[in-house]
Formats: C-alpha cells, structure tokens, sequence
C-alpha cells in the first residue's frame, strides 16, 4: 500500500515539475506570491513550492478574508498564519467586506471575490520578476469549461484556465482534484474546508456536484478527454491571435485602426483583432456579444458599442477608435497654417491648389459640382484668415449648387449622422461664413465659378 501510495506521488509530483518546466513557471529569482484559502488545494501548492523553491524566503502567502463566512472565514486565516508561523513563511492578509463591495459595484459576490483577490495578488508582487502561483486545479478548469458551454463563449473560453497569464502560475493545473487530496493525504498536510463548497446557490457547485459525476460514470477519464479539447481549443486560439494581431498591426494608424484592411479579414480574425484592440486601450471582460457587436460596426463602416470597463468602440471616418464611454465632447477651434493643420486626433486638414489646366477644363465643360470639385474653393472668395473647427450652436450651410440653407442640425439629421459623425465633423470656416465641412464639400458663396481664377482642393487624410 504504501509503495503504492509513494508511486502515485511520484507520478504527482513528476506531472508538475513537467508542466514547471514546460510553462518555464518559476525564475532564478523574484518573490513567488502563493494565494492561499487553507483548502487542500492551496495547502498543497504552498506545501510543494516550500519544498521546491531553492530559497524559501522567495516565498510570501498571500490571504483574503473576504468577511462572508464569520468566525468560519477567522478560523481559515488564522490556520494559514499558523502554518506560516511554523515554518517561516511571509505571510500577509487582507479583510474586505466583498458583500457589501458587490452591492455597490453591481458585481456579484464569486465575481467581486476574484477581483479582491487578484488586486490584492498584483499589489504584492510589484516586482517585474515576481510571480503569482495560485492553486487552480484541471478539475477546475474542466469546471469553467462547462461554464462557459453554458454562456456560449468562444475560442478562448473553450480552452479552459490558462497555465500561465502575465505573471500569473498555475503550477497544480495538470491535476484533479482526487490527485491533489492524494498528495496531501500522502505528507498528512491539515487543510480546512469551506462550508459554502456545499450550497448549491452557487452555479460552480451544482456543476461540481450534479454535472461532473454523470460524466464520470460516462467516462471515468473525462477531465483528461476535457484537457486534450482545452489543449486543442487553446493551441487554435494561439495560432488565430497571432494572426489577428499581425492584421491588427497593419491597419494600426494615430488616433485609431483603419477599417479597410479589417473588412477584409474572415470572422475568426475580426473577432479577436476587435478583442485585442479594446483590450490594449483598457476594456474588460468581454463577451461573444461585445465582440460580434464590435465586428458588426467594423462590417458596416459605422457605429458605436459600449464595452465594459467604461470604454466605447466607435466606427466612423473609415476608422476603428475607442474612447473612455464617459469623456468630453471633441471640439477643436484652431488657424489653419498653410498648406497643412493638424487635428488634434489624428487627422490632417491639406489645402492644395488646383493646377490651371485642370481648372479650366472644368470650367468648359461647366463641371462645377462634379466629385473632383465638390471639395474645392475659389481662393478669391476668401478675404481673411481660415480658422479649422467643428461644430458650433447655430451653425447653418448652404451646400454649393442646391440653392439652399440648413442648419447643420437639419443636415447632419438628414444625413444620418451618428453622435459621434456629428462631433467630429471637420469645418472651415472665413469671416465667420463656413466655406467648406468634411462629407458635405463647399459652401455656395465660395463655389468655383466660370470667373474663377485661382482654385484651392481641401482633403482629409488620417496619420
């Protein structure tokens, strides 16, 4: 029995170290900050990072108390403190009041725990060669595989818990559950237990507790059928990131990502272009929705999507931008310098003459208001200096040609503009009369006659 028992452990500790190693987990130096709760888990990845770590010192136990479970919750911390104390392990702890943190953040209690906890984590180990070394199990992540087949995710929900994330470890990822209370029954290691592990308000213990043995009666190897699916699934994802990223580099420009090249791209790398571009400018988590919705405005040249983390994806001007949801209007009132402005955004304002000849086949053949006129000026009307500016209260514009006046307010409605189209229209204006606004070319009184001399073309080009 017993050569049994030192043969499984054997064949236990041999699977982490591979995964160590393969995941090149641990460096030379750097703390290892190890979140503990006291459950077997926990307990087994502190016991084994002691024993394996060349300088103990390295390590530091980090512990939550999130104050949800009254003397039960004292009870876990002080008995990691004490085996801390034994063995001359750091240890340091932190209480929140995750309760009444959720209500006021409109997070639920298991999510708001994970954000506590993590936030605590990232604090303590503010080095770069720091690590975080949690105690998630591949029953664990089997678990949030099934979770997120119930929520419909995608690529990488699919592939279960990642080993590695940042400097996040998770050295005991190659084991279930059975094999981790082994190795602790092995080295006789005390652990506590978690009364709400039982309550089935929680969707993770139904799942643990009424969904996992019927696929265990399946397939008695089930969470090792599940890790080759994650395996598979997370080497996919791996491959169409990288894809996607490259795609993404390419269509990166100031200010944003030209929509152009992305139109381009198969769903597959759309979808996670779109995800790793809000990402990079600070989204959270994001669903399969988010990022369809994202996908959609890129497919149709315009639209906006509100994202969590307070950041919004917008589509508009041929381009992919994303802004905090909550941010001041962009207005710009500035001298346009000759023969190129700035904005302040990205874009550039370029006025360029109009080579004689060309203007004066137009003017034969009466073509004042064709396309390659539409943006352009007669330089006479223009008697004082130009200023570049948006939109202001009581603006009004007489497209060249129709014989009309509107106000912009009735132009962009009738336009379909979106919000953001709207307030961040480009204008030119001359002694207080507009000449010319992006998308809707020049003004009547500066339109390009058959008495026209000298003609100027305003383009707008993004960096």
């Amino acid at each position: 029995m017993l050569d049994r028992n030192a043969s499984q452990l054997q064949k236990i500790t041999e699977k982490v170290e591979q995964l160590l190693q393969e995941k090149q987990m641990l460096l030379p130096e750097g703390r290892i900050v190890a979140g503990v709760s006291g459950g077997a888990d926990s307990m087994a990845l502190l016991h084994f990072l002691f024993h394996r770590l060349s300088d103990p010192k390295r390590l530091l136990v980090a512990h939550v108390n999130h104050g949800l479970r009254g003397e039960e919750a004292d009870r876990d911390e002080q008995f990691v403190k004490n085996w801390c104390d034994a063995h001359k392990i750091e240890f340091q702890c932190t209480h929140v009041d995750v309760r009444t943190l959720a209500q006021s953040s409109g997070l639920g209690e298991e999510a708001c725990g994970r954000e506590v906890r993590y936030r605590f984590f990232h604090a303590l180990a503010a080095g770069d060669a720091d690590r975080i070394a949690t105690a998630h199990t591949l029953s664990d992540s089997c678990e949030t595989l099934l979770l997120h087949v119930t929520s419909g995710a995608g690529g990488r929900g699919m592939s279960g818990i990642p080993a590695v994330r940042g400097k996040i470890i998770r050295p005991l990822l190659c084991l279930t559950r059975e094999e981790v209370e082994a190795y602790c029954a092995y080295h006789q290691l005390a652990y506590v237990t978690d009364s709400t592990n039982a309550e089935p308000i929680y969707t993770r213990n139904r799942i643990r507790s009424q969904i996992t043995p019927v696929l265990k009666s399946m397939n008695p190897a089930w969470e090792q059928a599940a890790a080759r699916a994650m395996r598979s699934f997370a080497e996919d994802e791996a491959c169409l990131c990288e894809l996607a990223q490259t795609a993404l580099a390419s269509a990166e420009t100031s200010g944003g990502y030209r929509i152009a090249p992305l139109q381009s791209l198969p769903d597959a790398l759309l979808l996670r272009a779109v995800r790793a571009a809000a990402e990079k400018h600070g989204a959270g988590r994001m669903t399969e929705l988010h990022l369809r919705a994202c996908a959609s405005c890129v497919r149709k040249g315009i639209g906006e999507v509100s994202l969590p983390g307070g950041i919004s994806c917008r589509v508009a001007h041929q381009m992919l931008c994303f802004f905090p949801s909550k941010r001041e209007k962009f207005s710009l009132k500035i001298p346009f310098v000759w023969p190129q402005t700035l904005t302040g955004d990205g874009r550039i304002v370029i006025i360029d003459m109009l080579c004689t000849s060309l203007l004066e086949t137009e003017k034969k053949q009466h073509k004042f208001h064709n396309l390659l006129l539409s943006d352009a000026f007669d330089c006479d009307t223009i008697t004082q200096d130009i200023v570049l500016r948006t939109r202001q209260e009581g603006d009004s514009f007489s497209p060249a040609g129709r014989g009309i006046r509107k106000s912009l307010r009735k132009l962009f409605n009738e336009a379909k503009l979106s919000a953001f189209e709207r307030e961040s229209a480009l204008i030119l204006e001359s002694a207080g009369e507009i000449v010319w606004i992006e998308g809707f070319g020049v003004s009547e009184p500066f339109r390009i006659t058959e008495k026209t001399v000298s003609a100027a073309k305003i383009t707008v080009h993004r960096l």
